[in-house]
């Protein structure tokens, strides 16, 4: 750094790190609701496999059923 003393530098370091530590943090926050927003999907997925599955079921009952009628 062209002119600046040791302190200068020191102080322009922690003054930048000030500023950034909110991004960081903000980063943080938007990855943490981004990776529950995608736990959220899989669960929403999940249950619309486990609704067809029951689906399925059904209609395997319901023909068992008419094959006996």
């Amino acid at each position: 750094m062209e002119g600046r003393t040791c302190v200068e530098t020191r102080k322009k370091k922690e003054s930048l790190r000030e500023h950034l530590l909110p991004c960081r943090r903000r980063k943080q926050l938007l990855k943490r609701e981004r990776e529950r927003e995608r736990e959220r999907e899989r669960e929403r997925e999940r249950e619309r496999e486990r609704e067809r599955e029951r689906e399925r079921e059904r209609e395997r009952e319901s023909n068992w059923c008419n094959t006996l009628l």
